[in-house]
């Protein structure tokens, strides 16, 4: 987990390698997070191995005012990417186990 901060980009690509799955998380109140997403699966098709599962989540679905991402354009990066999709929230406990 590096929340995306730039500065753990260059020690994280030695991490692809061996990964088996990854968990690309955005914030739905946040059009940068979101924007990240692209960034991070560009990383881990040039770093990771070729059967690497990879899940796109949307994080803070409790925030429905202030959300910036719909469920719908988050769907549909999904099946762009073809990657499994849902939203969540740690505060509401949906979709946490």
């Amino acid at each position: 987990d590096t929340a995306g901060q730039e500065r753990y980009r260059t020690i994280t690509t030695a991490y692809y390698r061996g990964a088996m799955g990854f968990i690309l998380m955005y914030d739905i109140t946040n059009e940068e997070s979101f924007n990240s997403v692209q960034d991070w699966i560009t990383q881990i098709k040039t770093y990771s191995w070729d059967n690497a599962q990879v899940i796109l989540v949307g994080n803070k679905c409790d925030m429905e005012e202030e959300r910036v991402i719909s469920f719908e354009r988050g769907k549909q990066l999904a099946e762009q990417l073809n990657v499994q999709f849902f939203e969540t929230s740690a505060k509401e406990n949906i979709n946490v186990k």
